[in-house]
């Protein structure tokens, strides 16, 4: 009996992935849900234009926190689906949102954090690369990498770029990134480093994407912006993202002065609460841990019965194994990678949790 390697079973479901994309057709009704960061509305907007291209679909799209809300899959059935596709998220974390929705439609997941569970079957595709290897490539990049097998999508490349920088490590797409760097040679030099992407007007774009939705504009109007941006040129020039950059921009630093003088700080952990009327958790704890790259970054907001908490390392450290670890004995909710992570708890967890990290602090 010939043995199946992994690479093999990877190349077909990548094969089964371009073939639910090749299928879809001006009939059927498609819903794009998709991760509301960063990478996850990029990679919705890399997907609307295939579909528009492909298909002469206008997909209707719903963003998702990590994990998704409840309400999900309700509200999913309520515009009755022929094929869902979902893009950032790991889904798989709710098993059962995708086995009540398969029984309707098909369904294809395109993914890239740390796997729960194999959700391949008849009816779903679960397109991820970590089935084959360790690798950390952002959603942005699969998206475009799969429909790029389909049509040209070249002149939509600085929004996957966009949304890779967005993300975390590059350095597992660098023959994208190379490419990329050829075909916008007047803004990026040849072989970026991440600093340098970021500081360029990609860089640019990633801040003014993550500040609108810092200013509460929703994750879907930011993809309508996004889709509307014939090149990131326009994309830059748009009124109401640069509007939201400078509001986010004058908040962050503020929030900066104070950080340095009340942020509870050790030998290996900085440990910040915010508090904040903009949604800025998440920049200030992946700028913090661009100052501090030496450092676990833990920047929290207290609700009336959560603690929502961002965490960012730079360290040789799997954070989110670490924070796992660190919570195995309480309820808490957690989505993320290696170096960046979001997590949830009980507010009369707070203190325990704060011990632990304590505890672990010498074993990191």
């Amino acid at each position: 009996m010939r043995v199946v390697n992994r690479r093999e079973i990877c190349s077909e479901v990548e094969e089964r992935a371009l073939r639910f994309l090749r299928s879809i057709g001006k009939k059927d009704e498609v819903i794009v849900v998709f991760h509301n960061d960063g990478d996850g509305i990029c990679s919705c907007a890399l997907m609307k234009h295939f579909l528009k291209t492909h298909a002469g679909i206008d997909a209707h799209i719903i963003s998702q926190p990590m994990p998704p809300k409840r309400t999900l899959s309700q509200r999913i059935k309520l515009s009755l689906p022929t094929k869902i596709i979902f893009l950032d998220l790991g889904i798989d974390q709710k098993k059962k949102i995708i086995k009540n929705l398969e029984m309707d439609c098909e369904i294809l997941i395109i993914d890239h954090h740390e796997i729960s569970c194999n959700l391949n079957s008849k009816r779903t595709v679960h397109y991820n690369p970590l089935f084959c290897s360790r690798v950390y490539q952002a959603a942005s990049y699969l998206v475009y990498k799969l429909c790029s097998r389909i049509i040209d999508m070249k002149e939509r490349m600085w929004v996957a770029l966009t949304g890779i920088i967005s993300d975390y490590n590059i350095e597992d797409v660098r023959e994208f990134i190379n490419r990329a760097a050829k075909r916008y040679s007047n803004i990026i030099k040849p072989n970026p480093s991440r600093e340098e992407l970021f500081n360029s007007e990609f860089g640019r774009a990633t801040e003014m994407i993550n500040a609108a939705k810092a200013a509460r504009i929703s994750c879907e109007e930011i993809v309508r912006i996004i889709e509307s941006a014939r090149t990131l040129r326009e994309l830059l020039e748009n009124e109401e993202l640069a509007r939201a950059y400078e509001r986010v921009q004058n908040e962050i630093e503020r929030v900066f002065v104070e950080v340095r003088s009340k942020a509870l700080s050790s030998r290996k952990i900085i440990l910040y609460e915010l508090q904040s009327k903009l949604g800025i958790r998440s920049q200030i704890s992946t700028k913090l841990s661009t100052e501090f790259p030496d450092k676990i970054i833990l920047v929290y907001e207290r609700s009336r019965s959560k603690i929502k908490i961002s965490a960012r390392t730079q360290l040789n450290v799997n954070l989110l194994s670490l924070m796992k670890h660190v919570l195995s004995d309480v309820h808490a909710t957690f989505g993320g990678h290696e170096h960046a992570c979001g997590i949830e708890i009980k507010r009369e967890d707070f203190d325990y949790f704060k011990q632990k990290l304590l505890e672990i602090e010498s074993r990191i």
